[in-house]
C-alpha cells in the first residue's frame, strides 16, 4: 500500500512539473512566434548566427523538458528508493 501511495505521489509531482514545464515552453514559443525571424544577410553580423542558433537550441530543450516522465522510469526510482535494487546487488 505505501508503495502504491508512492507512486501514486510521485506520479502526482511529475504531473505538476509536466504542467510547469508545459507553461515555460508556451511561453517561451510564444516568444518567439513574436520574434520576427531574422533576415538571411543579417546572418552574417557578428553575434547573430549565435542567437538564432540560440533560439532554436532553447525551443528544443523546452520540447524535450516538456515530456512526460516515462512509467518504467518512475517505477525504477521507486525502487531505488525502497531499497529493491540495491539488495539483489
Amino acid at each position: 500500500m505505501k508503495a502504491a501511495m508512492g507512486r501514486d505521489n510521485r506520479r502526482g509531482e511529475a504531473v505538476v512539473l509536466m504542467d510547469r514545464r508545459q507553461e515555460r515552453r508556451e511561453a517561451t514559443q510564444a516568444q518567439l512566434r513574436s520574434e520576427p525571424a531574422p533576415p538571411t544577410q543579417s546572418l552574417a553580423a557578428p553575434g547573430a548566427i549565435g542567437e538564432h542558433i540560440g533560439r532554436e537550441l532553447r525551443g528544443m530543450y523546452e520540447d524535450v523538458v516538456s515530456q512526460p516522465v516515462p512509467d518504467r522510469f518512475l517505477e525504477l526510482l521507486n525502487k531505488l528508493e525502497s531499497g529493491t535494487i540495491l539488495s539483489k546487488g
